[in-house]
């Protein structure tokens, strides 16, 4: 009998994500966390050990630079997806963001789609 030679599915990723709301999609889902930023502490980062966190650039409850120096904090060095509308120079964004959090690799998730709820004005990212 010959056994089959497919290929192991890679586990699934880790994801915590962080937001004032509860997406009903992401209820029953072990691989995905769903926080407030109050959440955000040692012990859930110790007991969750995601492989990438994802939150909003701009939101009601924290912004992106606060997320981010939170992690930084409390030693997190995984991914960040950060999750915004098209900005005209993304990479620089991004820039500014890693700088804040030094050995956490950060990446723009940009979406055409209407924003969920109005942005803070200011968000402690610097004017573009």
């Amino acid at each position: 009998m010959i056994a089959s030679s497919k290929p192991a599915e890679p586990p699934p990723r880790r994801v915590l994500y962080i937001t004032k709301d509860l997406p009903s999609l992401m209820q029953g889902r072990d691989e995905v966390m769903v926080i407030s930023f109050d959440g955000l502490t040692a012990a859930c980062l110790a007991t969750f050990r995601p492989d990438a966190v994802l939150f909003s650039l701009f939101s009601a409850d924290e912004d992106a630079t606060g997320i981010l120096s939170r992690l930084h904090e409390l030693g997190y060095v995984g991914d960040c997806l950060v999750m915004c509308p098209n900005l005209p120079k993304p990479r620089q964004i991004e820039a500014e963001l890693r700088g804040i959090a030094p050995g956490i690799r950060v990446q723009l998730l940009m979406s055409d789609a209407p924003p969920l709820q109005t942005p803070p004005q200011s968000a402690g990212l610097s004017r573009l």
